[in-house]
């Protein structure tokens, strides 16, 4: 019976304390940030060929045989056909035969969109410019996921000309490694 006087006498402190706790205990829980994928973390794949992870072989095996390759310092640029008639997807394979990049060629024969890429990883984080973007084509990076496409944004789906696959690294080391033509700034052509 004093449990019960004690709660109908002090009801609106108690409602108030509930509420309290429940309010910290939500801000304590949504400052935790999910831990993203960083540098030496395996990042997206293409075709289960995970750059950083996956060695020649296994790109031959996924890919086929290349049409060409060729050595590029100590790097070796392996093509593959892709759907377009004038372009090839490339893997680049470093000294170690560890697949380190790979560049997915999507052409209109293909069913790939920037709504595709989007729905599973959000906004793109970085957008790059380069020679594509006076045509409207950005650069769209990931960094964190090992994951950048070449498309334009505009449209139904928007879309997409290439997509690229890379071991998850730094904004910073993305640009110096695979996109040193590209700037934070639209700069167009005059």
């Amino acid at each position: 019976m004093k449990i019960i006087e004690f709660i109908k006498k002090r009801k609106l402190i108690l409602i108030l304390v509930l509420v309290l706790t429940a309010w910290i205990a939500n801000s304590i829980l949504s400052r935790i940030p999910e831990r993203p994928q960083g540098p030496g973390e395996p990042g997206v794949s293409y075709r289960n060929l995970v750059p950083g992870v996956s060695s020649r072989s296994d790109v031959i095996e996924k890919m086929g045989n290349p049409v060409d390759q060729a050595a590029k310092g100590e790097e070796i640029l392996l093509s593959f056909k892709s759907t377009s008639p004038t372009r090839t997807h490339e893997a680049i394979v470093d000294s170690g035969n560890t697949l380190s990049f790979i560049k997915e060629i999507v052409s209109v024969n293909d069913d790939k969109h920037i709504a595709d890429i989007t729905s599973q990883h959000g906004e793109a984080p970085h957008t790059l410019y380069g020679p594509h973007s006076i045509n409207g084509f950005d650069l769209f990076v990931y960094p964190d996921k090992g994951l950048a496409y070449i498309g334009n944004p505009y449209g139904t789906q928007g879309t997409i000309l290439e997509i690229w696959y890379f071991p998850p690294t730094t904004i910073e080391n993305f640009k110096s490694t695979w996109a040193p033509g590209y700037s934070n700034t639209y700069q167009p052509s005059q």
